[in-house]
């Protein structure tokens, strides 16, 4: 706790009347020294608290401590595009090549393929990566050196790392990389950039003779801007006939480094109670899953955990997710060793959304309501806070109020609701929709109108 200046001044003027010293310059000196005190105490207490993950406020002092517990923090995933194009000419796309640049971003290609002009101008799929830059650089380190730095700021977690042309696996997660030492651990360092580890000073990953080459994107996250120039886009030489959402793994916050980084410090990929099993599944499956949540079953003695995909849906992959967490994790002898992996049931709901403006103000954006929106779907073993979420809306610049239905556009569920219904969290059937194994999916449509419409 840090004395203010009055009681720091009362201190020192205490001490100098003890010694039977008075007059103005007491006042003054004890007024600078006060002043010293405060600010170099003040400076010690921010130090300190910037020294703890949970009390500091930087990010990097929270990326720091992550690296003292050896936690790589997830660096996020550009967004990736599939644009249907209409090639003019034969083209041959490969991983990595520019396919548009402009002052905002620039598309790569995330996935090779060969596009050929026909007749019948069939389209076809290309899926780009949105980023402002890509960068190749070799790096040289020596056979003593332990690891190696990338201090390029805001680097994504797409990362390619070549030696004498020869792809080297890196690995996020630390007992990972102690059981492949053909691979390099990916730590994050401070501003997002990255240092790489590699196992002993044994192997000869350094020992190149064309040095480490390392290919990087740098993290692009403003979704509203890419999906407005999308709507603009134009290609030299294909036409786009159309194009998917952007699907986007965003990086951690501040709040996630300090939750990741604390549960991976005791669990260390290791089970050790059923509670551990929803951390480590989503650090493993985090690319394509929105949301994850686990029920223990009493009748099958096993535990059941549920999936919201991001995109689409994860019914053909389920068991190659399942074979692979299973894989990845050890567990401990008392920890239950049944694990039922199946995706989550959607319910999905239109949200039928009125704004009403302030008079004479500007129109709202309707990219905020959305992205507002979005924050209470395809959320596991929850239910809506319509009033919260009519408050969030509030803030939007110029909204002053806003009306909110929820209508149930699926099939119906006996004694829980029928299609067509009204959403009431009140409701006792509707609350029955809180449960592991379902969540909100909702469909968005905005209205709209001047306040003065409200006293018509």
């Amino acid at each position: 706790m840090v004395k203010s200046i009055e009681q720091y001044q009362a201190e020192i003027k205490s001490v100098a009347q003890n010694l039977n010293i008075i007059g103005d310059h007491v006042d003054i000196l004890s007024s600078m020294l006060a002043y010293a005190l405060y600010s170099s105490n003040v400076e010690k207490t921010r130090i300190t608290r910037e020294l703890s993950l949970i009390k500091s406020t930087s990010i990097n002092s929270k990326i720091q401590r992550a690296m003292d517990r050896n936690y790589s923090v997830f660096r996020g995933e550009c967004p990736i595009v599939t644009l249907r194009v209409i090639p003019q000419t034969n083209r041959s796309l490969k991983v990595g090549d520019l396919l548009f640049e402009s002052s905002d971003f620039n598309f790569y290609v995330a996935k090779s393929v060969e596009l050929h002009q026909t007749p019948t101008f069939n389209g076809q799929e290309v899926d780009v990566r949105v980023s402002k830059r890509k960068e190749t650089r070799t790096y040289r380190p020596t056979v003593n050196d332990r690891f190696f730095e990338i201090l390029d700021k805001k680097i994504s977690s797409t990362l390619h790392v070549k030696k004498d042309g020869v792809e080297i696996p890196t690995k996020r997660d630390f007992r990972e990389h102690l059981n492949d030492e053909s691979s390099l651990y990916d730590l994050t360092i401070t501003d997002f950039g990255v240092r790489l580890y590699r196992s002993t000073f044994n192997d000869d990953i350094f020992n190149a003779q064309n040095g480490i080459e390392v290919t990087y994107y740098e993290y692009f996250e403003d979704l509203n801007l890419l999906t407005e120039r999308l709507k603009f886009l134009r290609l030299d030489d294909m036409k786009i006939e159309s194009y998917s959402e952007p699907k986007q793994t965003k990086r951690e916050t501040a709040k996630d480094i300090e939750t990741n980084a604390l549960h991976q410090y005791f669990t260390i990929s290791m089970l050790r109670s059923n509670t551990d099993v929803m951390h480590l599944f989503h650090m493993i499956t985090r690319d394509n899953i929105q949301d994850t949540a686990w029920e223990y079953s009493d009748v099958d003695r096993r535990i059941n955990i549920y999936l919201v995909p991001k995109v689409g849906s994860l019914r053909s992959e389920i068991a190659g997710i399942q074979s692979e967490f299973l894989d990845r994790v050890q567990r401990s002898y008392y920890v239950v060793q049944d694990f039922q992996v199946q995706e989550a049931t959607p319910a999905p709901f239109r949200a039928n959304i009125t704004v009403y403006t302030y008079l004479y103000s500007q129109s709202v954006n309707q990219s905020d309501i959305s992205d507002i929106v979005k924050r209470y779907s395809k959320k596991l073993n929850n239910l809506v806070n319509t009033e919260l979420l009519k408050s969030d809306i509030a803030r939007v610049q110029n909204v002053n109020y806003t009306e909110l239905e929820l209508v149930y556009t699926g099939a119906t569920i006996p004694g829980v609701i029928n299609n067509g219904e009204v959403y009431n969290p009140k409701n006792p059937n509707h609350r029955k929709l809180k449960k592991p194994s379902i969540y909100f999916d909702l469909d968005i449509n905005i209205t709209i109108k001047a306040s003065e419409d409200i006293y018509r």
